[in-house]
This record gives C-alpha cells, structure tokens and sequence, in this order.
C-alpha cells in the first residue's frame, strides 16, 4: 500500500523543474570566459570575452582563439566562432585545424600585397574543405577491408557540417580581416569622435544565403538549366533544403549520388538530396572584409543563435551600455571607465503581470528591441546572449533555458559569441 505520493498532478514540475532568474543565470554563464590576450601592437586587444551556450548535446557549436607565425616579426591573431550543424564534428575539426591551415598559407603570401593575403586566407578555407569532403569520399571509394567504425570516423566531418567565421589580426598594422561561409557574422561597433560620440554597427560578414541575389546568381551560373523549383524552397530560402550557399563538410550537397548511396548503404549516412543532379552546390571559398581598428573599437563574432534574434545594431547599443556600466576591467583587475556605472538595479525589469507577452514558442520569431536591453552581466559575450533570450523580459528569459531535451534547441540555438575589445574602449 501507497503510503506517500504525488497527489494530483504535484509530480509534473518534480520532473520538468522550471528555472528561478538565479537558476537561469547560472545555465547562461555556465562556459563564459574572459582573457586579456596579450595583443600588444599599434591598437592592442585588451580583453576578449567568450560564451558558448549549448542547445545541443554535444554542443555542435565551437571556437578558437590561436596566435600563428606567418612570416613576420610579429605573430599574428586568430580568433573564429563555428556553427556546426548535423553533428558537431566539422565544426570541431575547424576548431582545431583551419587557423593552421590558413597561417600555413599566409607564411607563403606576400604580405605587403592585399590581395595575396586575401588569396592565401581563401585556399586555407578550400584546402580543409577539400581534405575534409574529397578525403572522406576516398575512404568510402577505397574502404576495402578496412575496420567499418574506422571509415565510419574518418567520414564523419564529411556528413555533417559547418558554418565559419575567422578573425585575422595583424597588430603591426592594426588590421582585421574577417573571412566568413555561411550565416554566422561579424560586426565592428565604432564610436564617432566628439563630440557626437555615437556609435556605428559596421559590417564585417554578410551572411550567405539563397535569398542573396549575388549568391542566387553563382548558383545559377554554376548550374545552368536547373530550374528554382528543383533548387529552392517555395521561399527562395533554403538550397536544396540548406538555408546557406556556402559550407564546410555536408556531403550530400557535395559528392556523387552513387558515393552518397554507397555510403549509407555502407556506413549509415544519411540519403543523397532530391534533385541534386550537378553537385558541388556548396562551397567553402569565404568572403573577406578588410578594416584597420583604432583604439576603442569592440568587434562582435557569434553564430546565427544570437544574430536571430539580435540585429548587428541593436548589438552595438547593447555593448554600449553596458561599456556606459564600467562592465570593461582586465579578467580579475579592476574597471577601466572613467564614468560612474549605471546601477544595473535603476534600469526597469519587466516581471509578472508588468512583463509584455512572453514570447516564445516554435517557430520563435522575437527579436530584441533597444528599450528590452538590460545590464547585469560582467562578461560581455554573456550579456550579448542575455538581451538575445530576452533581456528584460524575466519570464521569457526563465522559460527558454529552463526547457531540457529532447525540445531545447526548438526553443534556442546554440549560441557561440566573442567579443574583442581593441585598446580602451
């Protein structure tokens, strides 16, 4: 006989626990990190803040941060966030290997040309792709009588796959490239000089979409006769069901059909893409923008779960409150502002029944508004991802992190964000 039990319906929440703010807070900052990286140079980088919040386990997000010889008295700097989709294993293998393909090349590259160093970023990018997809394809084709789960390895980063975006810093020069494939995104926040002092959301990356009118029209030059109705979606969004143009890994947009077919019948890959006749329909050549920084500016790399919801503007006005709040210090010195902070309890919370409608819900189309950015936190990646989740909007915020699998990356992303902070902003 029973003695104790649930009563009701009081077991529901012993199973699905909702998150208090305090519980929230420490999902969110659960893999911050800060450093001073030690970039000296004519605008050294002071601090880098860095957060990766999960949405998928493993997480198929990842970054890097690495200094590289490429040939001149001063190494230079790298910094890249990877959006991993399918699995997580091409955005680790670019984690850990397309910053040395990329120095590799730039060692070679005349470095006082601009577009030699462009070119030489450009066939670091290709040349992984091209080991990654064209290595994985010889595995399948001369597998013979080797062990099935050691091809199944080798052509894992092959069947998944990955967006990119990489910063390169020359600190002799003060220069930034960014090379980006696909839809995560880099942006530069500039302040004007007195005395207007306002700050400017400056583009770094463009995402590469299908609905790009440039990129629609490489499609079409590289696939003539291939109408829009065996390509596209009815939204002119997605490319064969990819809503990029451009990626590293994702065979199925890449190789043969028979090589996909013999793969899965093989080694459990997932089926060849209806109506894709005239592969490749992807690639890895990144796009490239080049800017010399001055002291002050902060520059913004972060996959797409923060830019879905965050504009590249409204991020700007976000890190410049919280700059306003004294947040910039060295990790574990003091701050480096020269204006009183804000207190972050004089900035209006929304909560309860002041809260506006809590949105969420899947598909989940909010997106931040200026007047929904709060200050709270003292890692500026972290703070990014807050005002992306909501912000002000404590129910909102609460109910997003708190949802567990199998369903919590249809309520969020995962989410990888640097910021870099050159000189004193």
């Amino acid at each position: 006989m029973v003695q104790d039990g649930y009563h009701g319906l009081e077991w529901q929440r012993r199973n699905y626990p909702t998150l208090s703010l305090e519980e929230a807070n420490k999902v969110l900052r659960r893999s911050e990190h800060s450093q001073d990286p030690g970039v000296n140079g004519t605008v050294p980088i002071t601090r880098v803040d860095t957060l990766r919040l999960e949405a998928t386990s493993p997480c198929q997000d990842n970054y890097t941060y690495e200094t590289a010889d490429v040939g001149t008295d001063t190494s230079w700097h790298f910094w890249g966030v990877f959006d991993g989709h399918a699995g997580y294993q091409t955005s680790t293998v670019l984690s850990q290997a397309l910053v040395s393909y990329v120095a590799r090349e730039l060692k070679q590259a005349d470095k006082t040309d601009p577009a030699s160093i462009d070119r030489a970023i450009r066939d670091g990018f290709v040349k992984l792709d091209d080991d990654i997809v064209k290595g994985a394809l010889e595995s399948v084709t001369s597998a013979g009588r080797r062990p099935r789960a050691d091809v199944i390895a080798d052509i894992a980063p092959a069947i998944s796959g990955s967006m990119a975006v990489l910063a390169v810093y020359d600190p002799a020069t003060s220069t930034l490239r960014v090379a980006s494939v696909g839809d995560s995104q880099a942006v530069l926040g500039q302040k004007a000089a007195a005395p207007s002092g306002t700050w400017t959301a400056v583009p770094l990356s463009a995402p590469q979409t299908p609905d790009r009118p440039d990129e629609l029209a490489r499609i079409h030059a590289e696939h003539p006769g291939e109408p829009d109705a065996d390509l596209l979606t009815a939204d002119g969004k997605r490319l064969l069901g990819l809503p990029v143009t451009r990626a590293f890994g994702d065979h199925r947009w890449k190789w043969p059909e028979e090589a996909i077919a013999d793969a899965r019948k093989k080694f459990y890959a997932p089926p060849a893409r209806p109506n894709a006749k005239t592969p490749p329909y992807l690639s890895a050549e990144p796009e490239i923008s080049t800017t010399v920084v001055k002291g002050g500016d902060f520059a913004v790399l972060a996959t797409d779960g923060l830019w879905d919801t965050l504009s590249p503007e409204v991020a700007v006005e976000c890190l410049r409150l919280w700059l306003h709040d004294g947040r910039l210090k060295s990790p574990g010195g003091t701050r480096q502002d020269s204006q009183p902070p804000v207190s972050a309890e004089s900035v209006p919370v929304f909560s309860g029944d002041e809260e506006p409608e809590c949105r969420v819900g899947y598909p989940w189309d909010w997106k931040a508004r200026v007047e929904d950015l709060v200050v709270e936190d003292d890692n500026a990646a972290t703070h990014l991802a807050r005002n992306a989740l909501g912000g002000k909007r404590r129910e909102q915020f609460c109910t997003i992190l708190g949802v567990l699998d199998p369903h919590k990356d249809d309520a969020h992303d995962d989410t990888t964000v640097q910021v870099l902070f050159f000189g004193d902003a």
